[in-house]
């Protein structure tokens, strides 16, 4: 807990990440995935209407992906 004192989200978020990657919550699993392998980011904003209406993680997609 020590080392986390004083550090702010932002400064966990990887250097490569300048913005966080969005997709369309209409946009297709494949075209989610193609991002996150392009920008190499484990996590996509996902926004309706110009809203952010929740967030998909790498983890989740291949869960989904697995899914009999």
């Amino acid at each position: 807990a020590d080392k986390l004192g004083g550090k702010t989200v932002g400064d966990m978020l990887p250097d490569h990440l300048t913005d966080v990657p969005w997709a369309q919550a209409d946009d297709t699993i494949i075209e989610v995935a193609a991002v996150m392998e392009r920008l190499r980011s484990p996590l996509i904003a996902v926004v309706k209407d110009n809203a952010l209406v929740g967030v998909i993680t790498a983890s989740r997609l291949l869960a989904a992906a697995l899914k009999p």
